[in-house]
C-alpha cells in the first residue's frame, strides 16, 4: 500500500481479498491546517534524500513502489475506471 496512491491501493486490496466497497470506504480529514504548511525547497528535498538516516526509507519506498506497479490489478482494463468512480467527490 502506497500513501501517495492510497485510493488505488484500496482498490487493489478490495479486488485481491474480495472485499466490498463498504470495507474500504473512508472519510478524508484534513489534519494539518494549510496555514502551517510550508513548501520544501529543491535543496531541502535533495538533502533529505541524501542523508543516510533517510536512505533506508527511500530504498524501501522505491522497492515497494516497483512492486506496486507490477500488481496485476492495475493492468486490468477497468482498474482506472473503478478508481475514478471510487474517487467521486460529492
Amino acid at each position: 500500500m502506497l500513501n501517495d496512491r492510497y485510493d488505488e491501493s484500496l482498490i487493489i486490496l478490495r479486488r485481491r481479498f474480495c472485499w466490498s466497497y463498504t470495507d474500504i470506504f473512508y472519510h478524508k480529514q484534513v489534519v494539518i491546517q494549510s496555514a502551517n504548511i510550508t513548501s520544501v525547497s529543491k535543496e531541502m528535498k535533495q538533502k533529505l534524500l541524501t542523508e543516510s538516516r533517510n536512505l533506508g526509507d527511500q530504498l524501501l519506498y522505491e522497492k515497494m513502489r516497483e512492486k506496486w506497479l507490477k500488481s496485476p490489478e492495475i493492468r486490468q482494463d477497468d482498474f482506472q475506471n473503478e478508481v475514478s468512480k471510487f474517487n467521486f467527490k460529492f
